[in-house]
């Protein structure tokens, strides 16, 4: 890189760094602003093409930014094993700046790498080769810079107690063994004072929650929160926010989009902040949110099908608390975990009519038949199956799925079982075989049979799902799973018709999002319905086109694709349906209600 062009990237990236840190640590903003970049640095480009620096130390000896010649190379291989669920990480120096980039790349949005470099030249001249300024408004880095780690995380936690407490540490290889293990004990003790301090916050949040649940007046706001990252949690927080807009209500979203909106302190404050008369819990279950409401202010736990269930935290609950689940299933379990039953109630997730509807699609990217559904790789050996009668009866299983797509599992564990000449005497292992069997060998046929008709039939078909690689379907016809419900409107959008290969309800809940569109979707229902996990939506559903066999889905979609007047007319109906009484509108409605209704307990 020319000299020229070199100098100016420097001058950008620290500026743009400068000001970003100021934003949210104007005290080290000023430090490093004063700091001058020594004679004895040289702008380099490393050997993995990676812009850096060469220095020379006080002995005369050369060597690179972060002591490597492959800043990148070294941190793609430092930040292998940190997945997107890792948490907050610390790095006990600052390094060539690389590894706080792999990092940022491959945890989740939420989470933040903390940084804690003493030395302000190697800041200093980190910043002037990575532009940080994103991450440092976003709050997702945290520079800290002091003689002691320990402190300088309790000194940031007394000010932001919104974050969580750093889980893991990054080791960079030139830091002494004898450092770290220094290290690790100083955080440990910081960590129980950061805990103290975090819980001591959270109590006060907490009795200013109980004052105001015994000097209210009415419900004139809702705090709607959730301390679940996942998209599909954030995502009913904020809708059941705006579903309040035309009620008369003000609700406030709170979500752990950021990363000092994680802990506990930062949600509970959100709601003491808006001055909440009470409160909605998305997919808290019993964690460390719910626990920590005070007994007399009025709060309503929903549960979407994803929630995960932590038993025995039920202590923290009170008179003045219910519960919502989203699925049968879901109301068990949460008993199972200790909620009364007579405080779980029933309450399916809401569909989004700003989200799922009409739109115009240009002819020209439209299809057939969008079939949505994962399978599984049947291959003995990645289940652990190897012996060779277990084996032999595996592949018989297969082949009898196959023909019997719609019998019981036991029935076609039974025939397999003849089939091979072998019998699976251990209760254990047949047990194990039967469950295989049930989850993934019965779906993984049906949907492999669906498909492999609608192929045979000729239609334009897409697969959304994984593991068909394992199967005989083109490549070209499969996608990834819309992830978003964004993403799965413009699916159904451009479909003619669309395939869910089961009656889950995840499933039902599909075929419902199509209805909302205008579109048409099919089911396949091989068991009497509603199931248990959906009965609240089975006014709608019932009203579905369904199918039991390969032959009649086929011949189902061959009439819708002529114009067939009646199946329009029942997905017309079903869209009804889920506008009249399935909307986040009438969710918010009845979450109010039951609001209200803990209010007006004594």
């Amino acid at each position: 890189m020319a000299g020229g062009v070199q100098e100016a990237t420097e001058r950008t990236a620290f500026t743009d760094n400068i000001s970003a840190l100021r934003s949210r640590r104007p005290d080290l903003a000023d430090r490093l602003a004063g700091v001058a970049i020594p004679a004895t640095a040289t702008p380099a480009v490393a050997r993995d093409g990676t812009a850096t620096f060469r220095l020379v130390d006080q002995d005369g000896s050369p060597r690179w930014l972060g002591r490597t010649s492959t800043p990148a190379v070294r941190a793609a291989a430092l930040v292998e094993g940190y997945g997107a669920e890792s948490g907050n990480v610390l790095l006990p120096a600052m390094g060539s700046g690389m590894e706080v980039v792999a990092l940022l790349d491959h945890l989740a949005c939420h989470a933040a790498v903390f940084v804690h470099e003493p030395d302000v030249v190697a800041l200093r001249l980190v910043l002037a080769v990575r532009d940080f300024s994103g991450a440092l408004r976003a709050g997702r880095l945290v520079i800290l810079s002091s003689a002691d780690a320990a402190e300088a995380l309790v000194g940031f936690f007394n000010d932001a107690p919104g974050y969580e407490f750093p889980q893991k540490l990054l080791i960079l290889p030139d830091i002494d063994d004898s450092v770290i293990t220094a290290l690790r004990t100083s955080l440990e003790h910081a960590s129980r004072r950061v805990g103290q301090m975090q819980l001591a916050y959270v109590a006060q949040r907490r009795a200013a929650l109980g004052a105001r649940a015994r000097n209210r007046a009415g419900l004139n706001c809702i705090g709607i929160s959730t301390i679940d990252p996942r998209s599909t949690a954030m995502e009913a927080v904020r809708s059941l926010a705006d579903a309040s807009r035309d009620s008369g209500l003000t609700a406030v979203a709170n979500t752990p989009d950021a990363p000092d909106k994680c802990h506990t302190s930062a949600l509970i404050g959100a709601i003491d902040n808006t001055a909440a008369d009470g409160a909605v819990l998305v997919n808290c279950g019993w964690g460390p949110l719910a626990q920590h409401m005070p007994a007399d202010f009025p709060a309503v736990s929903w549960l979407l099908p994803d929630t995960r269930l932590i038993a025995g935290m039920t202590d923290g609950f009170g008179n003045r608390h219910a519960v919502m689940a989203s699925t049968a299933a879901l109301r068990a379990a949460a008993i199972e975990a200790g909620a009364r039953a007579d405080r779980v109630a029933m309450l399916d997730v809401g569909f989004d009519a700003t989200v799922f509807r009409p739109v115009d699609t240009p002819e020209a990217d439209r299809f057939d038949v969008a079939f949505f559904g994962d399978i599984a790789n049947l291959e003995p050996e990645p289940l652990g199956i190897t012996l060779a009668s277990q084996v032999c009866v595996w592949k018989h299983l297969r082949l009898e799925a196959a023909d019997r797509l719609n019998a019981p599992a036991d029935r076609v564990l039974k025939a397999a079982e003849r089939a091979s000449g072998v019998r699976l005497g251990d209760d254990h292992i047949r047990r194990e075989f039967l469950r295989l069997t049930d989850g993934m060998i019965m779906p993984t046929m049906v949907k492999r049979a669906l498909v492999q008709a609608l192929l045979d039939a000729g239609f334009d078909v897409r697969i959304f799902g994984s593991g068909w690689q394992y199967s005989r379907v083109p490549a070209p016809v499969v996608r990834d799973a819309p992830s978003t419900p964004a993403a799965r409107n413009e699916v159904y959008n451009a479909a003619r018709a669309c395939i869910s290969p089961s009656c889950d309800h995840e499933s039902a809940r599909a075929c419902l999002e199509v209805a909302l569109t205008g579109g048409c979707s099919f089911f396949h229902a091989p068991h009497d319905l509603p199931p248990a996990d959906h009965a609240r939506r089975s006014d709608a559903v019932a009203v579905l086109p369904s199918f039991v066999t390969p032959r009649e889905m086929c011949a189902s979609v061959k009439r819708h694709l002529r114009g067939d007047v009646g199946m329009t007319e029942a997905c017309r109906r079903a869209g009804d349906i889920v506008r009249q009484r399935h909307l986040l509108s009438h969710r918010f409605a009845e979450i109010r209600a039951a609001l209200a209704r803990l209010i007006s307990t004594s």
